[in-house]
């Protein structure tokens, strides 16, 4: 890996296509989801656009993102873990609030209270994170960490209306909170 030397100054050109053609592949890949119009002809359309960025990002001299950093396996399961811990988190903030809210009836203030005992654990495990990774190593702390994140939002997900806030909510965020520092 190369550094810049401290004082030097490289002027760089930005890979102004790759921008603009990564931007709309990721618009119309969102848009073929949940957006507007024909949800498949929107879709095809960002995939498209999303092989020709692999493509042109392949054969330009200065790629805005560079594709051998996919050529070793640990990254790649790095780059899928971290996708997919990404996808889940962003649903569980988003569906475990309204579901405090419309089944608890607790106000906006409330819901936030409701996640302190997960705050709690996050601060508690991001503290240790340093300390575990010296002792085990990082695969198997990643492991660990996502068996004990899918227990934790696998638990949230068999949720039923009426069940108990501690038991049905606030273990599962406290478990998703353990490994999300």
């Amino acid at each position: 890996m190369k550094f810049l030397q401290k004082g030097t100054i490289r002027k760089e050109r930005l890979d102004l296509t790759g921008s603009i053609i990564s931007c709309l592949a990721m618009i119309f890949i969102i848009n073929g989801i949940s957006g507007i119009g024909s949800h498949l002809i929107s879709l095809t359309i960002g995939l498209l656009l999303l092989i020709y960025f692999i493509y042109h990002e392949y054969t330009t001299d200065k790629p805005i993102l560079p594709l051998n950093l996919f050529k070793t396996t640990k990254r790649n399961m790095a780059y899928i873990i971290r996708f997919s811990y990404s996808a889940a988190i962003t649903g569980f903030w988003f569906f475990t609030p309204l579901m405090l809210q419309n089944d608890y009836k607790l106000s906006p203030i409330m819901v936030g209270v409701s996640f302190l005992p997960m705050t709690i654990f996050n601060f508690i495990s991001a503290d240790m994170v340093s300390y575990l990774t010296k002792k085990f190593g990082s695969i198997p702390l990643m492991t660990v960490g996502l068996i004990i994140t899918t227990i934790g939002f696998g638990s949230l997900s068999l949720y039923k209306t009426g069940f108990n806030y501690w038991l049905a909510v606030a273990l599962p965020m406290i478990t998703v909170g353990i490994v999300k520092g």
